[in-house]
């Protein structure tokens, strides 16, 4: 194309940044104005904090439209003037709001949103989390039209990305969104010219993904010392993975696979062996590394033990 190409860009979270600085900072893009969620009111003061995406807007003198609900945007028009009309695409990237069709079907060339998934696996907004408590070897981002759909619309690129046996949901989500935003321009570029053909999702190896909350972090010691420290990872750094220890949460920061051979506790145990804190779980034992009592800050095992004897023996749940 020989015009630049008019933008809106879509996004809310910190996943969103590198892919916002990828396409500010291509001279085939105009991005004309940027959505993003409200200001939230943060803390005790309840100071209004703006998002990650307005604060790069600004900063670089883009207009900022903030509807809390972008399915009621002409709401914020006057006489059906809105800058939502006459543009050539929308980039959407973890905007956390539902695109309505009637949007969707306004830019020349419709909607493109960066998904943490290679999808149709992990639709939905735990894709990251997902990967990671279900063990995967192998992850990566999707670009995708979008569609009325969650998540379902046609494939236009993907980059596939390996996890490290300690892949953390903070590690990865970071590797994602700077893949994501690594591979952005240029996939729009091949695709309004017509270079890519874009591929329609299998149906039949699609799955969903809910929204994470604070008792997904909730540690079941009836489960396997493999999945236990898999949710651990997952959960970094919020909800964070965590039990309860005389009515006081518990955060399991960091944590390893025994193989040691260690006498057999009763599920939910917590004890010392050689100076090392381990838990008994309902197949296998962790080794506890890092850990956080409520109201306490986080610390190495050692210095945790030091402080607190009383919790030696004891049955965590």
């Amino acid at each position: 194309m020989n015009t630049k190409i008019k933008t809106i860009f879509m996004g809310t979270a910190d996943f969103a940044v590198p892919s916002f600085e990828a396409l500010i900072n291509d001279n085939r893009f105009d991005i004309v104005a940027c959505f993003t969620q409200p200001d939230k009111a943060i803390g005790r003061s309840s100071k209004l904090q703006e998002t990650p995406i307005k604060k790069l807007a600004l900063k670089n003198n883009i207009p900022v439209y903030q509807p809390k609900k972008i399915s009621l945007y002409e709401d914020y028009s006057k006489n059906n003037e809105f800058p939502i009309s006459n543009i050539d695409l929308i980039v959407v990237v973890s905007y956390a709001q539902m695109i309505p069709e009637k949007i969707l079907n306004i830019p020349k060339y419709g909607c493109v949103n960066v998904h943490g998934s290679l999808l149709p696996k992990y639709r939905g907004s735990s894709c990251i989390q997902a990967s990671i408590l279900n063990g995967d070897k192998i992850s990566g981002v999707t670009i995708m039209q979008m569609d009325k759909g969650m998540d379902t619309g046609n494939i236009l690129n993907q980059a596939e990305i390996k996890l490290s046996e300690k892949e953390t949901t903070e590690s990865l989500f970071d590797k994602i969104s700077q893949e994501g935003a690594k591979i952005l321009p240029d996939t729009l570029i091949y695709y309004i010219n017509g270079n890519i053909n874009p591929k329609k999702q299998d149906e039949s190896k699609s799955s969903i993904v809910k929204k994470i909350s604070k008792g997904d972090g909730r540690i079941d010691w009836n489960n396997s010392a493999t999945h236990i420290e898999r949710q651990i990872r997952a959960m970094t750094s919020w909800p964070g993975a965590w039990t309860n220890f005389e009515n006081r949460l518990l955060k399991i920061i960091k944590a390893d696979l025994s193989n040691k051979e260690l006498i057999p506790k009763k599920i939910g145990q917590i004890f010392q062996e050689n100076k090392q804190l381990y838990i008994q779980c309902k197949d296998g034992v962790l080794e506890i590394l890092e850990i956080q009592l409520e109201g306490k800050k986080p610390l190495k095992a050692i210095d945790f033990i030091n402080g607190n004897k009383n919790i030696l023996d004891k049955i965590l749940g």
